[in-house]
């Protein structure tokens, strides 16, 4: 449905993958915008690609509330299978680190009434725009 789940409280690293249409396919992309609208308050979000078969991180954010958007060039936008793969990490808060650095189980961190080990946060949606050459010469 296009929807990030909602309320989430752990940290998450996701890969998307952005499917370009088979009309377009053999094609080189040249550049891209990631539209990110995210909320996530007291973590840090890494925008990461591939280059060279690395995972590369372009953007890191910390406390991201708001509208983002990150211009790609082409050395970011590797196309594996039709698709273009961006990583979207969420940390855990700055509280959940220091609990598990102390050696205090997830469990016992998520019990806390304290807000500021773990808060809830939430992606509104992630979009890529992308400009590129068809095999035939087309933008």
């Amino acid at each position: 449905r296009g929807e990030w789940v909602k309320g989430l409280t752990s940290s998450t690293e996701t890969v998307l993958r952005f499917e370009l249409p088979a009309s377009v396919l053999p094609c080189t992309l040249e550049r891209a915008r990631l539209s990110i609208r995210i909320n996530a308050p007291s973590r840090v979000l890494e925008i990461s690609t591939m280059r060279d078969g690395a995972p590369v991180t372009i953007r890191r954010i910390e406390e991201p509330t708001g509208l983002y958007e990150i211009d790609l060039d082409a050395a970011d936008l590797a196309i594996d299978g039709g698709a273009v793969p961006i990583t979207v990490a969420v940390s855990p808060t700055a509280a959940e680190r220091a609990a598990r650095e102390r050696g205090e189980d997830e469990a016992f961190a998520m019990s806390m009434s304290d807000t500021s080990i773990s808060s809830t946060w939430d992606i509104d949606h992630v979009r890529l725009t992308v400009e590129g050459v068809t095999s035939g010469g087309q933008p």
